[in-house]
């Protein structure tokens, strides 16, 4: 088992995110910067020279810790409750009380006679499985739990005031008096001189990725009915129009943006290392310091906020929460009861579903509490990439992180930067998006990466406008009332979850994150129950396939009414069937960098969607685009329209502003893929001899480095041109270039030749602009809406995209070789001198497309 283990440890030696999170723990100090994992070196040769016996200390820590007081268990199954309990009874009855160990701790006097209730010992839980786990605590008194204390819980123990954890260590005679070892004291951890530094850390992968880390002396259990933490992370994480990602992203200098906790320990009062991470762009790694610097402005606004602005952002965050958990998809049993048990041993069983999703009530201290940490004197700032391998000059003992550290500049972070912040900031709520309305997505917020500072940060806008996908209307259609057909949109009805305390209407415990609408515990109610599946009853689900609704040249509707389940949510899936994705291996490039490029534009305006558990995904594949939406009906609704609309009719403008970015973001997705493990490089060679045509990444990597941003963006015209040059290539019909869908360049021969260059800005421009032509739609809208509903949805595609059918060639072919036997006669395909003929002797055949 010890060489497993150090099997283990030897491959997360190369994983850049292992080193980074014992760094991370290291920088701290105290005990949980201690080793967690085990190695060849701690587990046998350092052990054997000190002269332990590590199987016999692990025996002792078994007999010491696995004992029933530190015991939640939960178990999922279709017998009934009074059938469960005996099952359980059974199983568990030799779980041993105390630390009695006879010659079988099974049949010694020292076992405990299971109980279904009792109150839970806290423990540590961390993101990570090799988080050190200390021996568990009870829960102190006065708890609130309404749970009767069980006579399987520890000894009381009280450590000291300060944030330690008093730990109750068992003699070997068990029960009785425990004695008290303080452990995992904040204080211990986060000593003056260990916080407001910056480490420069060597990768082993191009990472470039930015993380700021701040401390917190308190963990999440303080303030679990609240929860700041998750407050402070929709407004420092948000992706919408004038946040602090969207002017990153939109200025090419970050890719990714994240915000929320990266280690928590809830023994005693806890504590929580909480942050931001963020993928930067090449531009991006150049300027980390005013990356950072944007950072450290945008949470010192997000402090400024008043009152009346944190409350307005707390309860859409808590009703956003409230319907995303409402109607949560289900969950596998063994992982339903996996969660629970250790949910247990911080919850009570009437809230252990929802503690962890719901917000319950507002408390604007515990805000203000959190807030107070998110200073640039409380954070460790950790910046990783592989251009930093030989200009360190310390090793991290246990990984080997290799990293150089040194004190931020808190004078650069320091208040008069983020005074500027809070005053452009704090109140500013002008900025609305269009999809707010329903209409195409005014996709702006571009900038350049050179854009100074100053620029950048006149660009924020907290708190962000209000969602547009809140309120969102929970109604079956076969319960809605008969007003418009194919109206998806919230209506005066009672099922409506809003973001206002006042006009939340009906029985919905779980979606008012108001204190006086929501209760602690029980556990919020489901806003209705499924409705009765009947073998041949319209409630039935899975029995008859989607109905053709449409089928013509241009496009084939597919649907299906489903509210079986009684959740409120449609899947639609478009499939853009055209030839110009594959044809060449720098179409195929183009085709993802279209892709790329209109996730990016997007996600300002579809953050708020997908804050409700409803979102988009658009992908190229050899016969075309899929393009499908997931999520509640009304909202899919809007964000459909949102997506085409833009596809439709993005300008080259805003391509040029994003080229670079979704370049450089594609070109290092796939030289990554040359460091994967050779299992995975056979795999692939396998489906790149097989299928045909199949352009290999290598072809990729070569078309992208031949049309890199810098070369492509320096070639083209001022924008004003473009924009001339866009609007004559519109045209639908007529006799000249721009009718023909050609860019026409006003007396300029070299810039012509940029614009045929492949995959480059004006390449995939072009290829968006043109997406309608040789193509055609085949769609299915799958659960709760009608057909009406249906069409409209499939009307708004075709206005948008203006599909003019798959022409003479047909359908997009992929084809497959057989491998067959030399002796064995080969197919009557071969005979067609259209079909590429198989160079080796072995290859003597090819299957029909799939």
């Amino acid at each position: 088992q010890a060489e497993n283990v150090h099997a283990e440890f030897s491959r997360n030696c190369n994983s850049d995110a292992r080193k980074l999170l014992q760094l991370r723990r290291t920088a701290a100090g105290g005990l949980l910067g201690k080793f967690s994992t085990g190695s060849a070196a701690t587990l046998l040769e350092r052990p054997a020279a000190a002269g332990l016996d590590v199987p016999a200390a692990l025996a002792a820590f078994w007999r010491e810790r696995y004992l029933a007081g530190a015991l939640c268990g939960c178990v999922v199954g279709p017998q009934p409750l009074s059938e469960l309990r005996t099952i359980v009874m059974e199983a568990f009855a030799g779980v041993r009380l105390r630390d009695d160990y006879s010659a079988d701790p099974r049949v010694s006097g020292g076992v405990a006679e299971p109980r279904v209730s009792g109150a839970r010992p806290d423990h540590e839980q961390g993101p990570e499985s090799s988080s050190p786990t200390p021996a568990p605590q009870p829960r102190s008194p006065g708890s609130g739990s309404p749970m009767e204390r069980s006579p399987l819980a520890l000894p009381e123990a009280v450590g000291p005031e300060a944030g330690s954890l008093a730990s109750p260590s068992m003699s070997g005679s068990g029960g009785g008096d425990a004695a008290v070892t303080v452990r995992y004291s904040f204080e211990d951890m986060c000593l003056p001189g260990r916080l407001g530094q910056l480490f420069r850390v060597a990768s082993q992968r191009e990472l470039r990725q930015l993380e700021v880390v701040w401390y917190l002396p308190y963990g999440m259990m303080d303030d679990i009915k609240s929860k700041p933490w998750r407050w402070a992370g929709h407004v420092l994480g948000h992706e919408g129009r004038g946040s602090l990602a969207a002017v990153l992203r939109g200025a090419g200098l970050a890719q990714e943006l994240t915000a929320g906790s990266f280690d928590e320990v809830r023994l005693g009062r806890g504590f929580m290392f909480w942050g931001v991470t963020l993928t930067l762009s090449e531009a991006g790694l150049q300027r980390a310091e005013d990356v950072l610097r944007l950072v450290l402005a945008t949470a010192r606004a997000m402090r400024s906020l008043d009152e009346e602005q944190r409350r307005t952002v707390w309860e859409e965050v808590a009703a956003a929460a409230a319907v995303r958990w409402q109607y949560q998809d289900r969950t596998a049993p063994l992982d339903l009861a996996r969660d629970v048990a250790q949910k247990l041993h911080y919850s009570d069983p009437q809230s252990v579903l929802s503690d962890n999703a719901l917000l319950y009530e507002y408390d604007a201290a515990a805000l203000e509490r959190f807030l107070s940490y998110i200073t640039p004197e409380n954070c460790n700032v950790y910046l990783s990439d592989n251009s930093f391998v030989g200009r360190t000059d310390r090793v991290e003992e246990w990984y080997g992180a290799r990293y150089s550290q040194e004190p931020l500049n808190l004078e650069m972070y320091g208040s008069d930067a983020c005074e500027a912040a809070a005053a452009t900031t704090a109140g500013n709520t002008s900025t609305t998006t269009a999809a707010a309305d329903g209409g195409g997505a005014d996709l702006d917020m571009a900038g350049s990466p050179y854009d100074p500072y100053p620029l950048l940060l006149s660009r924020l806008r907290l708190p962000q406008p209000p969602s547009w996908a809140l309120p969102v209307d929970v109604r079956l259609v076969s319960e809605a009332p008969a007003v418009s057909p194919g109206v998806l949109g919230a209506g005066d009805g009672d099922d409506v979850i809003t973001a206002s305390g006042d006009a939340r209407g009906g029985a919905a415990g779980g979606a008012a994150p108001s204190a006086s609408v929501l209760e602690p515990s029980p556990a919020p109610a489901p806003l209705r129950p499924p409705p009765a599946r009947h073998a041949d009853g319209p409630g039935a689900h899975g029995i008859a396939p989607p109905q053709l609704l449409e089928d013509k040249d241009l496009v084939r509707l597919w649907h299906r009414t489903d509210v079986s389940f009684g959740v409120p949510k449609i899947h639609m899936y478009v499939h853009i069937i055209t030839r110009a994705v594959y044809d060449t291996p720098a179409s195929w490039v183009t085709a993802r960098l279209a892709c790329r490029l209109m996730e990016e534009l997007l996600q300002p305006d579809v953050y708020d969607a997908q804050l409700v558990g409803t979102s988009y995904s658009l992908a190229a594949s050899e016969t075309g685009l899929h393009l499908s939406f997931h999520g509640f009906s009304g909202v899919v609704a809007k964000l459909a329209e949102v997506v085409v609309a833009a596809m439709s009719s993005v300008t080259l403008q805003q391509v040029q502003a994003r080229y670079a970015l979704v370049h450089g973001k594609l070109l290092r997705s796939l030289r990554l893929w040359r460091q994967n493990n050779p299992a995975a490089h056979a795999e692939y060679g396998t489906e790149h001899v097989l299928q045909l045509p199949h352009w290999h990444v290598e072809e990729s990597i070569r078309v992208l480095e031949g049309a890199t941003a810098s070369t492509a963006m320096t070639q083209l015209p001022p924008l004003p041109t473009l924009a001339a040059a866009a609007s004559l290539a519109t045209a639908d019909d007529g006799g000249s270039a721009a009718a023909a869908g050609e860019l026409v360049w006003p007396n300029n021969g070299d810039l012509a030749a940029a614009a045929a260059a492949a995959a480059g800005p004006v390449a995939v421009w072009e290829f968006l602009q043109g997406l309608g032509r040789g193509m055609a739609l085949e769609v299915l809208v799958y659960g709760n809406s009608t057909e009406q509903q249906a069409r409209e949805l499939c009307t708004m595609l075709q206005r948008h995209l203006r599909p003019t059918g798959l022409g003479p060639d047909g359908w997009p072919a992929t084809r497959i070789l057989e491998l067959v036997l030399e002796a064995s006669a080969p197919p009557a395909a071969l005979d067609d001198p259209s079909v590429l003929q198989p160079q080796s002797p072995c290859l003597a055949g090819e299957l029909s497309r799939g």
